[in-house]
């Protein structure tokens, strides 16, 4: 956290609550964890909990105390928040990003549907509904956080930055990446199995994100993530090995990463040298 820190800043900390498959086909069981990140999307800290949110509740202190990240904005799904979850968010002053079917949301935000931008929203005294559309259907956030350019005397979360209606359903829709991220859905209830599966994709969410920061968000993470699976390194003789089909994304890779990724072939050496350069 520390390196990070130095590295890219933390800004305003971000904490998802993700649901996770665990199970066989046709079993409807999921598990639940929080995963906290910071304003770029780098991951901080994760925890598993159960329907008392307890774990949650000390992965929170834990981070409070070891990180000093003190403001949070708690993005999930609404069917996910208690009363008193609410209640504890708004009473720690932190911030919340919760969404929902627009079929579950109340008559008069239904009647809101998006125009040709994609979303409509409006301002209540005690926070903001913003109605979008996706490929999935039409959805309704509930959200108490503004930005920079919102009433600073307002008693709303107030970022220290922009934070229009397409910031917040950006925002939103980063919960169903992490989850996407996190899936391959789990086939083991064992604990330690769990716990290896999420550290894994704890891990891959990190370098995914870094190298996100480092080509400029200029690359979609999915194309990203398709092309570094397709990359190969074949052995062609004992010392020479050959680099399977880079594309102009691996080649944007390693451009951002000060590393030569589009040579046909490599010695030893050289592959040797490419991997020492990444731990710097």
């Amino acid at each position: 956290h520390n390196k990070v820190s130095k590295l890219y800043g933390r800004d305003p900390s971000v904490l998802y609550r993700a649901r996770v498959p665990n199970g066989r086909a046709g079993e409807e069981h999921h598990i639940r964890m929080g995963l906290l990140t910071d304003d770029n999307g780098l991951p901080i800290a994760y925890g598993l909990f159960g329907d008392d949110g307890s774990a949650l509740a000390r992965m929170m202190k834990e981070v409070d105390e070891q990180l000093e990240i003190q403001k949070v904005i708690h993005v999930s799904d609404k069917g996910m928040i208690t009363a008193k979850d609410e209640a504890d968010i708004l009473a720690n002053k932190g911030g919340y990003i919760f969404g929902t079917s627009i079929s579950k949301a109340d008559a008069d935000i239904r009647a809101d549907i998006p125009d040709e931008t994609g979303y409509k929203e409006r301002m209540t005294v005690h926070e903001r509904q913003i109605v979008f559309r996706d490929e999935n259907g039409y959805h309704v956030i509930h959200t108490n956080v503004i930005g920079s350019e919102g009433d600073p005397s307002s008693s709303l979360f107030r970022l220290e930055r922009p934070a229009t209606a397409l910031d917040i359903i950006d925002m939103y829709k980063n919960l169903r990446r992490i989850e996407e991220c996190f899936l391959g859905t789990l086939h083991s209830q064992e604990e330690e199995s769990i716990e290896a599966h999420l550290l894994s994709g704890f891990v891959s969410l990190l370098i995914l994100k870094v190298l996100e920061l480092k080509t400029g968000k200029n690359i979609e993470l999915e194309k990203m993530v398709d092309d570094l699976r397709r990359l190969q390194v074949v052995e062609e003789t004992d010392d020479v090995y050959l680099l399977a089909e880079p594309t102009n994304i691996i080649k944007a890779i390693g451009d951002a990463m000060n590393l030569n990724l589009m040579k046909v072939r490599y010695t030893a050496r050289e592959l040797k040298n490419l991997v020492a350069k990444t731990r710097k």
